[in-house]
């Protein structure tokens, strides 16, 4: 799922972005989109700038010691580069440690996001040199309860984790996917038809599968279960 196309998600980024360099009063911030098949995932930042972050996934992604591969490995949710480093700096990490010191930052806090046990976000707050210490580990684990929160309940996110339970729990393929969706918004087979522009037996035939695989009977009952489980 492209999260970052979604309006609602946009905003959000950005809104975290401000709300997160605020409260741990920081230079940088960069909230980033899970997407493990881009080499630079989607990401939103302040402060950071566009040549930082290619030349950290080109050159020195491997040697962060709180690179999301750790993060994920570790089923970390909040991590910051000073108390990580204590256990965890070798020599291999120190291009990183020179590398943080060339773009004028001295710490960082790293945040992951999780929906259902599956990470879809991270939050990466860079402290500079006259920054505030990034230090308080209860400020930090409440500002990661509070983007959790929120993040959950975006609509988009929500629409994202319905459809999954639809597919994967309940083995709708994506045209029935699609039709469910049309059918809890209200439409008729008729505007189904023009809508997935398909055969009107062939909508009715999809809305019989739709009925079957949810054990359902009304399009009534497809409308309200389809809001129970995006509730849940």
């Amino acid at each position: 799922m492209r999260y970052h196309l979604n309006d609602d998600c946009k905003d959000f980024a950005k809104r975290t972005i401000a709300f997160s360099q605020t409260l741990l009063e920081s230079s940088a911030a960069i909230f980033t989109w899970f997407d493990a098949t881009q080499k630079i995932p989607p990401c939103t930042e302040h402060g950071l700038g566009d040549v930082m972050i290619r030349d950290y996934y080109r050159d020195f992604r491997e040697f962060d010691p709180i690179s999301p591969d750790f993060l994920l490995s570790n089923r970390s949710s909040v991590v910051t580069l000073r108390k990580i480093a204590d256990n965890r700096f070798r020599d291999c990490h120190i291009p990183y440690a020179q590398f943080m010191a060339r773009y004028g930052f001295v710490d960082e806090a790293a945040f992951v996001f999780w929906q259902d046990n599956r990470a879809i976000a991270f939050l990466n707050v860079l402290k500079g040199r006259h920054d505030k210490t990034l230090d308080n580990e209860s400020v930090l684990q409440e500002m990661h309860s509070y983007i959790q929160y929120n993040l959950l309940g975006l609509d988009s996110i929500k629409t994202h984790r319905r459809n999954r339970k639809l597919t994967e729990h309940h083995l709708l393929t994506a045209r029935e996917l699609a039709v469910a969706n049309l059918i809890a918004s209200g439409l008729s087979n008729k505007e189904i038809c023009h809508e997935c522009q398909i055969e009107l037996v062939t909508v009715k035939t999809h809305v019989g599968r739709v009925l079957a695989k949810l054990g359902l009977n009304t399009r009534s009952q497809v409308a309200s279960f389809l809001h129970s489980i995006t509730a849940d």
